[in-house]
C-alpha cells in the first residue's frame, strides 16, 4: 500500500518535472540538427539580396 503524503506527491512532481525538462533540453539540441528539414533562406527571407556589413577587428 502506497502512502501519498504531501511530501511524496511534491517529490514525484519534482521528478516528473525534471524528466520533462531533461527531455525538452535533449529535443532542443537534437531537433535543429538531425530532425528538421532545411529551409530555403531565399524563400524564408522573401528577397534575393542581403546587406552585408563588414566587421572591422581592432
Amino acid at each position: 500500500q502506497m502512502d501519498f503524503s504531501t511530501v511524496s506527491i511534491i517529490g514525484w512532481m519534482y521528478i516528473l518535472f525534471t524528466i520533462y525538462r531533461l527531455m525538452l533540453t535533449v529535443y532542443n539540441l537534437v531537433y535543429p540538427f538531425f530532425l528538421a528539414e532545411p529551409r530555403n533562406l531565399r524563400e524564408v527571407a522573401g528577397a534575393k539580396w542581403a546587406e552585408h556589413t563588414p566587421t572591422f577587428l581592432p
